[in-house]
């Protein structure tokens, strides 16, 4: 299996070869769309959680932002964001700086 085949899901990578190590399937709220699926994905670096823009059918501009449980795959959906956007970065908190 190669990155990004199948249906939504969680994979770790080798990355001395990209081969999928292992997956897990993503988890999304009853009714949330008719094809799911992470827009983009990145680790809050304080407490370490996975934070993601969902999209909830592929070719649609709306987006959601949520989180990811990396244990068992479950998507929260947090809420609706600015239409297609897809990019998420972290800055220094205030009073970090």
């Amino acid at each position: 299996m190669q990155p990004g085949e199948g249906s939504a899901a969680l994979q770790a990578l080798d990355p001395e070869d990209s081969e999928v190590l292992f997956e897990i399937p993503l988890l999304f709220p009853v009714g949330f769309g008719l094809d799911p699926r992470p827009n983009t994905m990145a680790f809050h670096p304080r407490s370490g959680k996975l934070f993601s823009l969902f999209k909830a059918n592929l070719m649609e501009q709306q987006t959601y932002f949520g989180r990811i449980n990396v244990h068992t795959g479950v998507a929260r959906v947090i809420g609706q964001t600015a239409d297609g956007m897809n990019a998420l970065a972290w800055g220094p908190a205030r009073g970090d700086d």
